[in-house]
């Protein structure tokens, strides 16, 4: 077990009409590590959610994240397997938009098609001949949005290989501190 020690303090201004200042500062802390470790990176981060590198960093404590980019912000947050559509889900939409119904009968998945020369939304359904759509195997769920050159500290609570990122609408360089919980 090590103890981490840290200090925060933030000088907020913000200028025009009428001028405001804040000042806050956090008495020095120490929190306690049940494993020794940390991980120091800058990650190139695309328009796709993708995993965060995180050592050999297991379960993670405090986090510091700096988006590096002066143009496009980024999110960070989780990917949590087995979300999306449930497993038992009979109707889907695909990669390219495309609506999907699994007979309950056969077990044959089925394109859907919106069909009504006068405005109705008649449905056709067609069997197609092209390969069976595949369910999505997880959800990103971002929990911190980091606009252009923003960083923030905080405390998380979640396992290494859970975390993940995705940036606005071009890469971005993630800067990431991680603490052993």
């Amino acid at each position: 077990m090590s103890d981490i020690q840290y200090q925060f303090q933030s000088t907020v201004t913000i200028e025009g009409g009428t001028d405001v200042v804040d000042a806050y500062k956090l008495p020095s802390t120490s929190v306690e590590q049940s494993q020794v470790g940390l991980f120091r990176n800058v990650q190139a981060i695309g328009t796709t959610e993708e995993g965060i590198d995180t050592g050999s960093i297991g379960t993670i404590g405090l986090a510091v994240f700096r988006n590096l980019d002066a143009t496009n912000y980024v999110e960070v947050g989780t990917w949590e397997t087995g979300g999306g559509l449930p497993a038992n889900s009979q109707v889907l939409i695909d990669a390219t938009g495309v609506v999907w119904m699994k007979s309950v009968t056969n077990g044959l998945w089925y394109q859907v098609q919106m069909q009504g020369t006068d405005g109705s939304a008649a449905l056709a359904v067609g069997q197609t001949g092209g390969p069976e759509p595949v369910l999505p195997t997880g959800v990103f769920y971002p929990f911190l949005k980091l606009k252009p050159l923003e960083g923030v500290m905080c405390r998380l609570s979640v396992v290494a290989s859970s975390l993940y990122a995705r940036a606005n609408t071009a890469q971005v360089e993630l800067f990431c501190l991680l603490y052993e919980n």
